[in-house]
């Protein structure tokens, strides 16, 4: 069967068609479409105005008329917990529903969390101890994991978009603005609540995916520990990369990889993977598997 889902993150509205049989194995992408709004960049006084709502609603409609025509049984819609400090989130998502005909369900970050790491065993299947980072636009999920239990997990206060608002005075942070991005993760990381040192580091999300291809443009390789510093290096030297390889991110990329190279620098893996599923489809088999 064919199923559709929206994911409305604070940086990025994407939606994805997937094929899944209920079963324990990945669902495999049929369709996807995305879009960048950056909304959490658009909230004003605690909320986000109407004009940006009717903007989301003609959105999301326009994927459920894709995912309709394509013979998707259903249509889902989750936004991610950063939508819960907005002031107005519930008009947002009764606005969503009466435009749209469908339910927004709001992901807790533990929810969130466990929808990213029930994709994440169906692809990667590890054996042992690993550490997974969903980094998104308004909030970091770390979660500890050992096969395919969770041992441990939190919901961290910064994404890309997050870091870049509140550090980054222009365009790209200087030598002083990435320091203070790498020194507030440092301190967001001392209050996890579990030590995350690990051999395996999992990374989710649209920054992780982007390094990973500008890494592979670049050096020609797959992702390895000391792939955060040779980009950081790179970016720092030269931003005319971002804006060729990844204009659709070229004002947050640089921010989300300090993040995440300060997360790394933490868990000290031996080795890194970056994973191509996430928070969709981990959503769709825990909402519809039907087999063990």
């Amino acid at each position: 069967m064919l199923y559709a889902v929206a994911d409305i993150g604070s940086n990025t509205v994407k939606y994805g068609i997937y094929e899944y049989n209920g079963d324990s194995h990945l669902p495999e992408r049929k369709g996807f479409g995305k879009k960048t709004l950056k909304l959490v960049g658009r909230i004003r006084n605690g909320m986000l105005p109407d004009s940006d709502v009717n903007e989301l609603a003609l959105l999301l409609s326009e994927y459920k008329t894709k995912a309709s025509e394509a013979g998707a049984v259903r249509f889902d819609i989750f936004a991610t917990a950063w939508i819960r400090a907005i002031n107005n989130s519930e008009e947002i998502c009764a606005a969503l529903e009466k435009a749209v005909g469908t339910r927004v369900v709001i992901l807790s970050g533990e929810e969130e969390a466990n929808c990213s790491n029930t994709a994440l065993y169906a692809e990667v299947r590890p054996d042992g101890d690993g550490i997974c980072v969903d980094m998104g636009g308004g909030s970091t999920e770390i979660v500890k994991f050992s096969g395919a239990d969770v041992i441990a997990r939190k919901s961290m206060p910064f994404g890309c978009v997050v870091l870049k608002d509140r550090f980054v005075a222009g365009d790209f942070p200087d030598q002083t603005e990435a320091s203070k991005i790498a020194d507030f993760v440092k301190n967001n990381i001392s209050k996890l609540g579990f030590d995350i040192d690990s051999p395996l580091l999992c990374i989710v999300g649209g920054t992780a995916e982007s390094l990973l291809k500008v890494n592979r443009v670049l050096f020609g390789e797959d992702f390895s520990p000391v792939s955060f510093g040779k980009l950081f290096d790179c970016f720092m030297k030269n931003t005319d990369v971002i804006k060729a390889l990844i204009p659709e991110r070229i004002d947050t990329t640089l921010p989300g990889l300090i993040g995440l190279k300060t997360i790394c620098e933490s868990v000290t893996p031996k080795k890194v993977l970056i994973v191509s599923s996430g928070t969709r489809e981990g959503f769709i088999m825990n909402k519809y598997r039907t087999k063990l």
